[in-house]
């Protein structure tokens, strides 16, 4: 394989549209058996949805009106930004999209520092970027029969 059809990934070039070949194009995209391909986003994903969860729950309203214990919160801020740091660092991501990831690493770290910084918009604020990170997988992966 020359450099100039190499993927970014490592994953293995589809000779008709040449996306990476190395996922069964399912709901699920699960790897092939023989899969090269060093891509994340699937974790990255999951680790971005964790954080948005844990930093909508962490809302000051929302923790008073479900009766969730500040610590409790801050324990899952925590957990979600450590989760979601260590699939960050092993991915392998676009510049606007690593930009965008880190800027959801800092809210969830800011937020896991100190809980008041919750905000309405910071669940959704990292939900976007959880998607955006699927889509951009989906793009990458090959669809061809």
């Amino acid at each position: 394989m020359s450099a100039s059809t190499q993927l970014k990934c490592g994953g293995q070039v589809c000779s008709q549209c040449g996306k990476c070949r190395d996922w069964e194009p399912t709901n699920s995209f699960k790897r092939h058996d023989n899969a090269t391909c060093r891509d994340n986003a699937e974790t990255l994903f999951s680790a971005l949805f964790g954080a948005a969860t844990a930093a909508s729950d962490a809302r000051r309203s929302y923790r008073i009106s479900t009766n969730i214990p500040r610590d409790h919160a801050t324990n899952r801020c925590r957990r979600a930004a450590d989760r979601l740091q260590t699939t960050y660092n092993a991915s392998i991501l676009d510049e606007q999209l690593d930009d965008s990831v880190a800027e959801a690493l800092t809210r969830i770290e800011l937020i896991a520092y100190d809980i008041d910084r919750a905000a309405d918009g910071d669940g959704p604020l990292i939900s976007r970027i959880a998607a955006a990170v699927r889509r951009a997988h989906r793009a990458h992966i090959c669809q061809c029969k």
